[in-house]
């Protein structure tokens, strides 16, 4: 044979072997998972991906840089992120349900995904793992941001319409370092171009996506509230949903049983893989998080309810970005502005160097000076001030032309200060609160106009509780550090006002022996910790020869982990009280030392938390140690997944190992559940293919691995006995 054409031969060989081993993992899942041959497969892939299955979104609904293919892979794997985890919820499946044509597009009701994407988010889900920002750097923006609007489109913008966007644009660059170019259809430079455009409803991929030549950000009717075109620019330059984030249900509940049948795909939370926190707590008021009724089966009762009750009139506004918001969005692109990172720096009060200008501090509302230090100025009618608590004294404080009316334009501040080892308490009274029209006293609707602002945890960069339209705080609001910042908004004016007193209490025994039962004091810490996800990674096999029986080409979890830093409030007590439920309790215990303080962490973010059986977990008494807690809850009702937890507190950290909370976690309710899940799991396939270099060719056969969609009656990763129990898969 002619050695010309054996190299041929040879070359062809090997593209064909590289073919199949490096196939798109996209189609894998597509067009393999849902082909089984298990009835509850078969529901499957007839209900998503039959031919003659009618797809909610054609060519003529949206108009971006996908194609109509890319579309339905999109469509169809979020339909199998809703079934699953309608399952998981024990809803029943409801076959001919109705279904939008936008809607059930979109990821979290406004965000579009690339096929990639939409099932990296099956693949999270698969682990329940719990994001802000994009953690990924191709995804972020150059500047100026190139930006136009569409001219050729069914329907195109009015200059109205044009000047809000423009207006949100300006909202953007007055508060970061990100600035915008307006541009028109002549524009040549080569790299992608933000296209405001007029289709169906609000919605915006997010980060930039670098291969579309024109990245569509649709701003529709309904849109041109100017916050919500914030919100969906705040998609574009990479911003994820707030209550996405992993340290989400440390703040917040989802009340899925008041979830409209087939959303709750749109609560799950994401993984560390897709965000990057900075370091940035999480923020109820910020204007990425979801209201309080989203999703809501009758748009009237909570799907969204937060761990503490005064902040629930914080979820959803619309009007602002909040100042985590900008924070994060200046450390994320603008921390390379000044000479020094954004946060080397003594600004206090969460406060950071302001990349528009490096010589100052860029304060949270209310605050001002050189470090934060200082209350700020009102606005209006004068008002407010710095309130120092020297002792037991009580103050009032009051708005302007209480109890009669407040003008529009009126804002507020008062800085209230305690002696350290006090807490700040202010009463508010219920009298001439705070009337105005057109004003929904319900706590489902944020306050956004007119209102109370009040900030008493220990970080004062967070959005603080709210309360307007005749609805005062139903109980005393007290400081968790020995400050407290209060804020009064007008924007439309209104009746009344309100009028508080203002007091200061000891906290942990720290300044007054009595009473011998106290709330313990709390402060801001911040450490460092591990943030970790999975992720599924493909097992390539060798190129020129695999072993028979081989185990590559199919996917393995893999666990990743990188630092970050939490921020915490942490309770403590002085001398030798004990903390016990948040109070601190005088105590005759003897221990190792004399203490100074005793310290617990109420609220951890991100720390790996290491797996004990239930028989290690005793009530050993060692030095300074406390009793072991009582058993929480379990997380799962059946399935093998569950887990509980119990934690003991230190009297004295250096007679424990230097730690002062110790947590330890043991697995419950093993049984199998009586609803199967549905769930992705790893299928093994017969391949045969041509192999050998010389003539003749003889056949190989090898077994790839691949993911299917399949029933299960355990959760994802485990595995049912025969005595009906679920136990880890190995």
């Amino acid at each position: 044979m002619d050695k010309r054409c054996v190299w041929m031969l040879v070359v062809s060989l090997l593209i064909f072997r590289l073919d199949l081993i490096y196939s798109s993992p996209v189609k894998l899942l597509v067009d393999n998972s849902l082909s089984d041959n298990s009835n509850s497969d078969k529901l499957l892939s007839d209900e998503l991906l039959s031919d003659d299955s009618e797809i909610m979104v054609g060519p003529d609904d949206i108009h971006d840089d996908q194609t109509v293919e890319e579309r339905k892979v999109v469509w169809s794997t979020l339909q199998l992120l809703e079934t699953r985890i309608a399952r998981q919820k024990h809803k029943p499946i409801q076959k001919n349900r109705p279904v939008s044509k936008t809607t059930n597009l979109l990821f979290e009701g406004d965000i579009m995904l690339r096929p990639s994407e939409a099932v990296e988010k099956v693949e999270e889900n698969s682990e329940r793992q719990k994001r802000k920002m994009t953690s990924k750097d191709y995804k972020m923006w150059d500047f100026p941001i190139p930006y136009r609007f569409d001219t050729k489109g069914k329907a195109i913008h009015d200059e109205v319409e044009k000047s809000h966007i423009r207006k949100a644009i300006r909202h953007w660059e007055g508060r970061t370092c990100i600035t915008f170019e307006e541009v028109d259809a002549n524009y040549t430079a080569m790299k992608p171009v933000i296209l405001f455009k007029k289709d169906i409803g609000c919605w915006s991929y997010v980060g930039k996506e670098k291969a579309f030549r024109e990245q569509e950000v649709s701003i529709g009717a309904g849109c041109f509230n100017v916050g919500t075109i914030i919100h969906e620019i705040g998609h574009a330059i990479g911003f994820w949903h707030e209550q996405s984030r992993p340290d989400r249900d440390d703040h917040v509940t989802v009340l899925y049983e008041n979830v409209k049948y087939g959303k709750d795909y749109n609560f799950v939370e994401e993984s560390w893989r897709d965000v990057i926190n900075l370091g940035i707590p999480y923020d109820s008021g910020s204007i990425m998080h979801y209201k309080s009724t989203e999703y809501s089966y009758n748009d009237q009762v909570m799907t969204i309810k937060t761990i503490d009750p005064l902040l629930q009139r914080v979820l959803g506004q619309r009007v602002e970005l909040s100042f985590f918001d900008t924070k994060l969005a200046n450390l994320a692109y603008c921390n390379k502005k000044c000479p020094q990172a954004l946060t080397e720096n003594n600004c206090r009060h969460d406060g950071y160097t302001d990349p528009l200008n490096c010589n100052r501090c860029r304060c949270p509302e209310g605050l001002r000076g050189a470090q934060c230090e200082t209350v700020a100025p009102a606005l209006g009618e004068p008002c407010g001030g710095t309130l120092q608590i020297e002792g037991t004294e009580t103050y009032k404080i009051t708005t302007p032309g209480f109890p009669y009316n407040f003008r529009p334009g009126q804002r507020c501040y008062w800085l209230i200060k305690a002696k350290k080892g006090k807490s700040v308490y202010l009463n508010v009274s219920s009298k001439n609160f705070m009337f105005t029209p057109n004003c929904s006293n319900s706590t489902r609707i944020p306050c956004t106009e007119d209102f109370l602002e009040v900030k008493y945890h220990t970080s004062f960069g967070g959005t603080g509780a709210r309360f307007c339209c005749t609805v005062p705080p139903n109980k005393i609001i007290v400081s968790e550090g020995n400050e407290m910042l209060v804020i009064f908004r007008s924007t439309s004016g209104g009746y009344g006002g309100f009028q508080a007193s203002v007091s200061s209490e000891s906290c942990g025994g720290c300044t007054t022996d009595e009473p011998l039962e106290q709330k313990a004091c709390v402060r801001h810490v911040t450490r460092s910790c591990i943030q970790e996800w999975q992720v599924r990674v493909k097992e390539e096999c060798p190129v020129f020869f695999i072993p028979p029986g081989a185990d590559c080409g199919g996917y393995v979890n893999k666990t990743m982990r990188r630092k970050s830093t939490c921020d915490e409030e942490e309770k403590y007590c002085c001398g030798n009280r004990k903390l016990v439920d948040g109070k601190c309790i005088a105590s005759q215990r003897r221990i190792a030392a004399p203490p100074t303080t005793t310290t617990q962490r109420v609220k951890v973010s991100n720390h790996v938390v290491v797996n004990y059986s239930e028989t290690n977990i005793s009530n050993d008494v060692n030095v300074g140690w406390s009793d072991w807690t009582d058993l929480t809850q379990c997380s799962r009702q059946c399935g093998g997944c569950g887990r509980k937890k119990v934690r003991r507190t230190c009297d004295y950290p250096t007679s424990c190992g230097g730690k002062s909370l110790e947590e330890k976690t043991v697995t419950c309710n093993i049984e199998k559940c009586k609803i199967s899940l549905v769930t992705l799991c790893n299928q093994v396939r017969r391949v045969e293919y041509r192999c050998g270099l010389f003539w003749p060719l003889k056949t190989c056969t090898r077994y790839q691995s691949y993911l299917s969609v399949c029933q299960s009656y355990c959760c994802q990763g485990f595995k049912q006995t025969v005595n009906g129990t679920c136990i880890l898969a190995t």
